[in-house]
């Protein structure tokens, strides 16, 4: 769980110096609520699908919820 914006920044910033792309394939907004799909993929060719849902109050954030979807690897166990 993070709090405030100097923890979201750590964590964005952890996130996006990683080596791999992200592309943002779908996102939704209204005064409420966001949602966005993120597709990433690190140099091993490994994919991750990310669904986000984010509740807003004021344009800010009150609350986020983050689903992840791994490629699964050759011995049936979830890559990552």
């Amino acid at each position: 769980m993070l709090h405030g914006r100097d923890e979201i920044r750590l964590w964005l910033d952890d996130t996006c110096e990683r080596e791999m792309t992200h592309a943002v394939r779908r996102a939704v907004a209204d005064e409420h609520t966001a949602a966005f799909s993120e597709a990433c993929r690190y140099p091993d060719g490994t994919n991750v699908l990310c669904a986000t849902l984010i509740g807003l109050d004021s344009g800010l954030i009150t609350e986020q919820t983050v689903v992840q979807v791994w490629d699964q690897a050759e011995d049936g166990s979830a890559a990552g």
